[in-house]
Formats: C-alpha cells, structure tokens, sequence
C-alpha cells in the first residue's frame, strides 16, 4: 500500500483527495437532508454563480477543448511508431488524459460548488460590516477611497477600455497559457495548475471568516440597504462615472448579481483576479522571459481593473498579489517533495510529453523546410 501511495503524482493528493473527499461530504449532506437529493439539490442549483458558471457558453468552452485534446491524443497514438503495441500506448494516454483532464475539471467544479455554497449562506448584516471595514482601510492606508478616487484620474474611455478589458480577459488568458503549457513545459503547467488551485483554497477561508461585497453592490448599488458612512457616501457622490464605465458597470451588474436574491457575492477579499494575475505572469515569464514585455503591462492593467471596475477594495487587489505569491511558493515546494518522496511509477503524464514530442517535431520540420 505504502509503495502504491508513493508511486502516484502530488497532484493526487493536493487536488483529487480533497475534491473527493468534499464531493463525498456533499453527498452524505444530501442524503440525510430533508426531501433527499431532489429538494436539496434543487435548492441548492438555484443559486446564481453556479448558473452562470455552467451556462451554454461556460459549458461549450470546457466542453470542447475536453473533445479536441481527446481527438489529438488519440490521433497522435496513432501516428506513433514504436516498439510498443497499439494497446498499450492507448491505455497509457487514456489513462494520463483522464488524470490530468479529470483533475482539471474536478477540481473546477468543485471550487464553483463551494463558492456557490458560501453566496448561499452568507449574513448579509456581516458582509455589510465587513465592507465598510474594507473601505475603512483603504482610507488609512492610501488616503483616498481608491475605488473612487480612479474613476476621476482615469477619465479617458481608450485607456478605461484597456484596462477594462485586461480585468474581463483573465479567464481566457489563463486557458490560453493552459494550452500552451501543454504543448511546451509538463513541469511549468504542474507548477501553473497547482499554483491556480491553491490560491482559490487559500482565498477560501477568507471568504467564509471575512465575507466582503464588492464596492459597487456596496455602496453604488446598495445591494444590501445599508447606510453607507458618510465620508464614503460624500465621496461617491462627488465622483462622476464616465458614460462608458457605466456601461461596464452594468453589464458586471448582470453577471454578478443574483436576480432571485438567494445568493450574494462575498469573494471581494481576497481578489482572486489579482492573484491569478500574478500566478500568470509569473509562469508565463518562466516559460519564456520575454514574455515579460506582453504580461507585466497586461498585469498591471489587471491589477488596477480590479478596483477602477469598483469590484474591488484597494486592499482586496494587495492582499490578492500576495496570495497568488503564496501559492506560487508553495506549488514550487509541494513538487519539491514529489521529488525526494514520490515517483509517476503509472506515467500519468504521458500524454502531455506526446504532445510536446510531436509538437516540437512539427515546429523543426516548419523550420527546415522554411
């Protein structure tokens, strides 16, 4: 047993045990709940994150890259020519596509389900308190509310729409850096993949004993019909927003608020934008150091588009970049000890070095005949 458990990668363990055993949890919950799986379950679904997470468009962007990495691979297998028999190098991708996929996915689903269980059962009295302690601290430690104070020194709507646009593109330019990962470096896309996981487990317990609204559904919106402190209130009235952020504003309004009211966003502290924004631009310097001249303006752009867009305190986005530092340390430490004590006895990545194989074979051929 002792040698199975070390013959398996780290991720088994930092990312599948905890998912299994958290889908387990959630199960034994429905079971021995009142009205059994179908009331509990959809209660539960009603919730707006979940909604939008697993939309059409969400769906068909998981959805489809899962089929085309399976096509590939299998394609691959099959222009492969080597001493090993067609059935077992399909087994041996399949196996590795399902556990580097499966994780992957598993882990996705399970984040949103927690998160989605946190806007569920957040105190609304709490998370009201707790952002104006936010906002409170953003006075102290900058002197201004930031969140206001950018939207009167930022006033022109090409730069607005830069950094706009550098804060809604996150999630596309992580799974653009994902394929590239899997085409380039096995060990960079562990360190990447881990890293984006342990951030969210990181910003987790935050969100439960800190429960924030972001600064828009605060005060611009006054989502929780609270009375605002009235240096915040003086403040926001004195801030023009310009025609285009408006309409920023209220097309964040419709992805974030929760129409049925059964749910609230309480994720403001830490950002997570801010750090998966770092995670980012720091693999991907790895992966290729001049880079650096397209990630640190983007970055840089993401990291103010997280307060200028009033989804944000100023602290949320500070505290953020040290979380995504955190969990780029420890993502380095934790396939440290993979080294000294774990072996990939089952080859689980196989299929990410076939694709690099035949990659970089493509990319030489290119080259020649070029």
């Amino acid at each position: 047993m002792k040698n199975f458990l070390r013959a398996l990668p780290v991720e088994a363990y930092v990312l599948l045990v905890p998912v299994c055993i958290f889908f387990l949890c959630i199960t034994i919950f429905a079971l021995t709940c009142h009205g059994g799986w179908g009331a509990c379950g959809a209660e539960f679904l009603q919730g707006h994150f979940l909604a939008t997470i697993f939309d059409g468009k969400t769906f068909t962007a998981i959805i489809v890259p899962l089929f085309a990495y399976t096509a590939c691979t299998l394609f691959i297998m099959w222009l492969r020519k080597n001493k090993e028999s067609t059935a077992t190098v399909i087994v041996q991708n399949l196996r590795s596509f399902f556990f580097v996929f499966g994780i992957f996915y598993l882990a996705t689903i399970a984040t949103a389900f927690s998160v989605q269980l946190l806007f569920n059962g957040v105190d609304p009295i709490h998370a009201g308190v707790v952002s104006n302690k936010l906002m409170a601290l953003d006075k102290i430690f900058f002197g201004v509310y930031p969140t206001f104070y950018l939207q009167t020194l930022i006033t022109n709507d090409v730069l607005g729409f830069v950094i706009v646009k550098a804060y809604a593109y996150l999630i596309p330019v992580v799974l653009l850096l994902t394929v590239v990962l899997v085409f380039s470096k096995t060990l960079l896309f562990r360190k990447f993949i881990l890293a984006y996981f342990i951030a969210g487990a990181i910003g987790i317990p935050f969100w439960i004993l800190v429960p924030a609204v972001s600064p828009s559904s605060m005060y611009r919106l006054n989502e929780l019909h609270m009375t605002p402190p009235v240096a915040v209130m003086q403040s926001l009235e004195e801030t023009k927003f310009t025609p285009y952020m408006t309409s920023v504003f209220e097309k964040l309004d419709t992805y974030w608020r929760d129409p049925s009211g059964k749910s609230l966003n309480i994720t403001a502290f830490p950002s997570m934008h801010a750090a998966w924004g770092i995670v980012v631009a720091v693999i991907a310097i790895e992966l290729w150091a001049p880079l650096a001249l397209l990630v640190i303006p983007w970055v840089l752009a993401e990291l103010v588009g997280t307060v200028y867009t009033l989804q944000h305190y100023a602290i949320d986005t500070v505290f953020g970049i040290l979380v995504g530092l955190g969990a780029l340390y420890l993502s380095r430490k934790i396939l440290g000890v993979e080294g000294r004590y774990f072996t990939d006895r089952y080859d689980l990545f196989a299929s990410l070095r076939e694709f690099q194989r035949q990659a970089k074979k493509l990319f030489c051929r290119k080259k020649k005949t070029g």
